[in-house]
């Protein structure tokens, strides 16, 4: 992973935030850590990333060809 110098804004529910408090200190992690997990797991499962990051998040290839074929039917 590349150094970490861009900060990212987002919108979130009040209930959406707390949830994700919780999340994160239940996994004893940073909210940005939770949050960094969860978007290289969504790139991975469309497609974004290389074989290695997805077998790190455990996508399988035919979930992301699953993936990209519900949204190509959209």
């Amino acid at each position: 992973m590349g150094s970490l110098t861009v900060k990212v804004e987002m919108r979130l529910t009040k209930e959406d935030a707390a949830l994700l408090a919780e999340v994160a200190k239940a996994r004893r992690s940073s909210l940005s850590q939770i949050l960094r997990e969860a978007l290289i797991e969504w790139f991975a499962r469309r497609g974004y990333t290389g074989e290695q990051e997805r077998k790190a998040f455990g996508v399988l290839l035919q979930e992301v060809s699953a993936t990209n074929r519900a949204a190509k039917e959209k």
